[in-house]
């Protein structure tokens, strides 16, 4: 979703705001209008992104964004989960915190359950981009076609990934910033993130663009 100069500008201190407000269902509502700082974060193929917010696979699963992009030759999909911003990550004993916990359990089970059903999940995902062309004219529809067209293509392989995002970085101390490298070590494709990655996107983005604006023009 590509935005204006002008709207670029505004949307960091929305999500800011929308963070600040502390809610999960504030920040969804937020970042399913404005995606950009999704496909930064957790996009792993550049050849096409498409995010779909609220993302129901199986039977008792959703997924706040699935993050889709194609790359050489496989497909990414990033499942990715909002927990509050305001939640701690780790105790004072270097243990996982609950909310982390049960992230953690809960992103685990959506990856057991893609490993052993990897026809239902492709064709779960299908219906997904179906949908999302449907409810989201922002999607362009070559887009739309040729992400379609590669997930019911069985010869391309999708890479299933993870993402975790809670909390904030100035309640990290080096250690816990250690502890979260080595859980994406040794789990397999989850990603734990703060939300200042999603604000430094939006802080980026805006400083381009702001830029961008009052660059002089060319002349004749």
């Amino acid at each position: 979703v590509f935005m204006s100069a002008i709207t670029s500008l505004r949307y960091e201190a929305g999500l800011a705001r929308a963070i600040a407000a502390g809610s999960e269902r504030v920040i969804h509502a937020y970042l399913k209008r404005f995606q950009r700082p999704l496909w930064i974060a957790f996009a792993h193929g550049w050849n096409a992104i498409l995010v779909a917010p609220e993302f129901r696979f199986g039977r008792d699963y959703r997924a706040d964004f699935v993050v889709l992009s194609s790359l050489s030759g496989a497909l990414h999909a990033t499942l990715v989960e909002l927990e509050a911003p305001g939640a701690a990550l780790y105790l004072k004993d270097g243990t996982e915190s609950k909310t982390l916990r049960t992230a953690l359990r809960q992103v685990k089970d959506w990856s057991a359950w893609v490993t052993d059903h990897p026809e239902q999940f492709r064709r779960e995902l299908t219906d997904e981009i179906e949908r999302a062309a449907r409810e989201d004219r922002r999607i362009p529809a070559y887009r739309h076609r040729f992400m379609r067209a590669e997930l019911v293509d069985r010869r391309r392989v999708i890479l299933d990934h993870y993402a975790i995002v809670v909390g904030r970085r100035d309640t990290l101390s080096p250690e816990d910033n250690q502890r979260r490298g080595n859980e994406s070590k040794w789990s397999a494709r989850v990603e734990i993130a703060t939300y200042d990655r999603l604000l430094e996107i939006a802080r980026q983005d805006s400083v381009q663009f702001r830029e961008l604006r009052q660059r002089p023009a060319p002349e004749a």
